[in-house]
C-alpha cells in the first residue's frame, strides 16, 4: 500500500512526541488503515469564504468498515489546533482518540482542519471571522447530509460536536444557518458571562496581526489541569498544535461569546449537550447555573459537569468521563431522530 502523508503521520508521532508532525499531503482522498483497523479518508470540501480561487476545508473521516449507515460525528477543533484533536496519539500506553473511541462505538466521524488551520485554506486573517467559519462548517455538513462529497456519501443522522471555538462557531451555524444536525455538542464553551483570565500580552498579541500564536506557557495555562495530565502530553501538545488564531475568528469570538443574540446560542433549535469541566479556567462548570436557559429555541438541553479535567478535554488522564457522556447522550438523542 502506498505511504501516504496521514499514515506517515501517524507513523512519526508514535516514534518523536515533541517534534511537530510535517503535513502537506496532496489534494484527493487518500487512504490510511490504522492498527485498531479503524481506517481513515482525507476528504476536499469547496466552501464559501475570501480565498482567492476559493477556499477549501480538508477532513478526515474515521470509520471501520463502510461508513454509511451509521450516525456521523462531525468534529470541529479549537483555537491552535487542528484535526487531530480529535485524533491524539497514544501515549505511554494510553489512548487519546476520540474519533477510534466513537467509530469502535458505531459512529463515523469527519474531523476537519478549520478554516485557517492545518491542511485547509488561510484567508485574510481578518476576514476570517466567525461568521465565515460557521458558513465552512454549515457546507462540510450539507455535503455529508446530500452525497456531495468525494465518496459520494449521504448521512441521515448527524451531530455537530464543537469544542472551544469550533463549539462557537458550530453553534452559530446551526443557530444562524440553520445547519441540518440532529444534535449539538459544545465542549468547553460557556455563555453565562464571567471574566476570562487572559493575559493583557496575549490581548496584546491577538490585537497587532491578522494571525497570532499563543506560547507554551499560554497553552499550558489555559489548557492543562497539572495533576490530570501526563507531563509528556503536554510536552506533545504543545509542539504538535502550534497553528495560529485569526484575529477575526479571535475578535468576533470575544465580543459575542456572552450575548446569545449574537452567538446564536439562543436560536439553536437541535437537542444540545454542553460540557463544562471543574478546572476549565476558561469557561468552567463554577458558570454552568444558568446555561441551560439560555438555549432557549433548543428543545432539550443537557449540562454535564465535569470533574478534575481542564479546558482541552481529551488531552486528559480522565478524558474518558468526557467522552462516555457524550457518547451516551448521542445515543439516546439519535435514535429518537431516527424513529421520527
Amino acid at each position: 500500500m502506498a505511504i501516504t502523508s496521514r499514515s506517515m503521520t501517524l507513523l512519526l508521532e508514535q516514534a518523536v512526541l515533541a517534534l511537530a508532525v510535517l503535513t502537506g499531503v496532496a489534494t484527493g482522498v487518500a487512504h490510511a488503515q490504522s492498527p485498531d483497523r479503524t481506517q481513515v479518508e482525507r476528504l476536499t470540501f469547496p466552501v464559501p469564504g475570501p480565498c482567492a480561487g476559493g477556499c477549501k476545508v480538508v477532513g478526515y473521516l474515521y470509520h471501520d468498515g463502510t461508513p454509511s449507515g451509521r450516525p456521523l460525528q462531525v468534529l470541529v477543533h479549537g483555537g491552535t489546533y487542528d484535526h487531530q484533536y480529535w485524533d491524539l496519539l497514544e501515549l505511554n500506553g494510553r489512548a487519546y482518540s476520540y474519533a477510534r473511541y466513537m467509530v469502535r462505538r458505531q459512529y463515523t466521524v469527519l474531523a476537519i482542519d478549520q478554516l485557517g488551520a492545518g491542511e485547509s485554506s488561510r484567508p485574510d486573517g481578518d476576514a476570517l471571522t466567525v461568521d465565515v467559519a460557521s458558513a465552512a462548517v454549515d457546507q462540510v455538513v450539507r455535503a455529508m447530509r446530500g452525497g456531495q462529497n468525494a465518496l459520494g456519501l449521504s448521512f441521515e443522522r448527524i451531530a455537530l460536536v464543537g469544542h472551544s471555538l469550533g463549539s462557537n462557531v458550530s453553534i452559530h451555524a446551526q443557530g444562524s444557518l440553520r445547519t441540518p444536525v440532529d444534535a449539538l455538542v459544545s465542549t468547553g464553551l460557556g455563555h453565562v458571562a464571567h471574566e476570562l483570565p487572559l493575559p493583557e500580552e496575549l490581548v496584546d498579541r491577538a490585537l497587532d496581526a491578522p494571525y497570532w500564536h499563543m506560547t507554551p506557557a499560554e497553552r499550558t495555562a489555559s489548557f492543562f489541569h497539572a495533576p490530570e495530565v501526563d507531563p509528556d502530553m503536554v510536552a506533545y501538545d504543545n509542539a504538535r498544535f502550534t497553528h495560529p488564531i485569526s484575529r477575526g475568528i479571535f475578535l468576533t469570538a470575544m465580543a459575542r461569546t456572552f450575548e446569545p443574540a449574537a452567538t446564536k446560542v439562543d436560536a439553536v433549535n437541535v437537542p444540545v449537550l454542553v460540557q463544562l469541566a471543574d478546572h476549565d479556567v476558561l469557561f468552567g462548570s463554577a458558570y454552568a447555573d444558568g446555561e441551560a436557559a439560555l438555549w432557549s429555541a433548543a428543545p432539550e438541553v443537557t449540562v454535564q459537569r465535569l470533574e478534575n479535567i481542564g479546558h482541552c478535554y481529551n488531552s486528559h488522564l480522565t478524558r474518558h468521563e468526557s467522552w462516555r457522556g457524550i457518547a451516551s447522550w448521542l445515543g439516546r438523542v439519535l435514535a429518537r431522530a431516527h424513529e421520527m
